[in-house]
């Protein structure tokens, strides 16, 4: 591998080539967050002397099960991003901003399943990831801390492209935000905020949570989580809980309470069917879509695949579908209660959110829902959640890839993770994927399946059982 170096604004960086791409990586935006940094807006004023060694992933925000970072790393410097680029010396290439998943409580920018070089060099774009922070230190609603940090973390990476990416070959102008799960959660969350309009051109949300809570909910989860740790809700007294320990009463209380977004009406001035029924978008084109069987993983993973009990199912449709369960059995007569409980809880959590999206959205939108099934568990998962990811970022031997596809993708996996990343890029680059744009009397989505086409909203049942719901922040438990 050979070195390349660029200029920023914090000073000199060295990279490498790998693969025909410019890799970048572990470049700060922010400052350590030690101490009562930790619940402090992001402090930007970053710099070194000298070149600084961005060859190496930085560290990872504390979670469960995942590395700090490089031995001798500050692990509270953690706060960084990374680049890919396939000709830094170019001008005007399309930017993607990627921002991860992982239910607002795990994920890194420096998971295998996000390595960037497949889908800048297919989509002949510079691909952005970024580390924010996860969990109560990322969406806690405490006293003495502005609600949200982990948005403002990444509305500070977003500057830091628009400052920066020149430097890298990319065109600030053309800054398209992309996430998937609690990433287009969170992206979703940074579109409405009225402060970064004008950083971004285009919009790509994939399987978008329905996760965003109420300052009443956010406090009770808050107290909650303070209560297990023999701590306040309040910044100074959770800046002394040392990070592991939050995160093991994070993990502990998933089931009943999970820190996330925050509609406080400041940093998170509304929910996003609120802002784009209200046309806050305007004309900026956004990408959304979902995959047909979300929730199969999730039931693969808790090892009830084929063994959902009929109690369980029972509960989800009448905790989760909107009026009476009977809708369901109706739309679906030949589903078994397995099947009932994948769909209502496939479209609480995922599907009728991101569906909904598309249908208030005043500008260009293109719908769109991945069928293809993934070989794992004999195929008894269909196309689940995080299906998406290896297709797009062509990384089957690793994460994702390797849990959903075995290692050993099909040529039609390959021909079809080759068309969405044209899509990706393509969208990027002129704001039209290439399929017909969604309106609300054809209702078009493109399938990407083993052949592609364009339909009628395959998930025509569910979109109606869930006509009239109004989405919106989850009100306290």
């Amino acid at each position: 591998m050979s070195s390349t170096e660029r200029d920023v604004q914090a000073g000199r960086v060295l990279g490498t080539w790998r693969d025909g791409m410019a890799r970048f990586l572990g470049i700060p935006y922010g400052r350590p967050l030690t101490g009562e940094a930790r619940f402090a807006p992001p402090d930007t004023d970053v710099g070194w002397e000298g070149v600084f060694d961005a060859t190496v992933f930085g560290p990872s925000p504390p979670q469960a099960s995942v590395t700090s970072g490089p031995p001798g790393s500050d692990p509270d410097d953690y706060l960084r991003l990374n680049v890919w680029t396939p000709d830094p010396d170019a001008s005007g290439l399309p930017v993607i901003v990627w921002v991860h998943g992982g239910g607002f409580v795990t994920g890194t920018s420096a998971d295998p399943s996000f390595e960037g070089t497949g889908l800048a060099r297919d989509a002949n774009a510079v691909l952005v990831s970024l580390n924010h922070r996860l969990g109560m230190d990322g969406f806690a609603l405490v006293d003495g801390a502005p609600a949200n940090r982990a948005l403002l973390d990444q509305a500070a990476a977003l500057r830091w492209v628009h400052d920066n990416i020149a430097a890298f070959g990319g065109d600030p102008a053309k800054v398209t935000l992309y996430g998937q799960s609690a990433g287009a959660g969170c992206v979703a969350a940074l579109v409405t905020m009225p402060s970064l309009h004008g950083l971004f051109r285009r919009v790509i949300l994939a399987s978008l949570p329905n996760a965003y809570q109420s300052p009443e909910r956010a406090r009770q989860v808050a107290a909650d989580v303070a209560g297990r740790v023999g701590a306040r809700p309040t910044a100074a007294s959770l800046a002394r809980v040392p990070a592991d320990v939050l995160v093991r009463a994070v993990a502990e209380g998933l089931e009943r309470n999970s820190p996330g977004p925050v509609v406080d009406g400041e940093v998170l001035p509304t929910d996003p069917w609120t802002a784009f029924g209200d046309g806050a978008l305007g004309d900026v084109p956004v990408m959304i879509g979902h995959t047909r069987d979300e929730y199969r993983l999730f039931v693969a993973r808790a090892g009830l695949l084929g063994r959902v009990p009929a109690e369980q199912s029972e509960h989800a449709l009448k905790t989760l579908a909107p009026g009476s369960p009977e809708a369901y059995r109706t739309a679906y007569p030949e589903a078994s209660p397995e099947q009932l409980y994948d769909l209502v809880v496939s479209d609480a959590l995922f599907r009728m959110g991101t569906y909904r999206l598309a249908e208030l959205h005043e500008g260009p939108t293109y719908l769109y829902e991945l069928r293809f099934p993934v070989p794992a568990e004999g195929g008894a998962l269909g196309s689940p959640h995080g299906a998406d990811i290896p297709l797009v970022f062509d990384v089957f031997d690793e994460g994702l890839g390797l849990e959903l596809y075995e290692g050993e993708p099909s040529a039609e996996a390959r021909e079809l993770g080759a068309e969405m990343r044209r899509a990706w890029g393509d969208f990027a680059r002129a704001g039209d994927p290439g399929w017909l744009p969604f309106d609300q009397d054809r209702r078009l989505t493109r399938v990407f399946d083993g052949q592609l086409s364009e339909v009628r909203y395959p998930e025509e049942a569910s979109r109606r059982i869930w006509a009239e719901t109004r989405f919106g922040p989850l009100p306290p438990s």
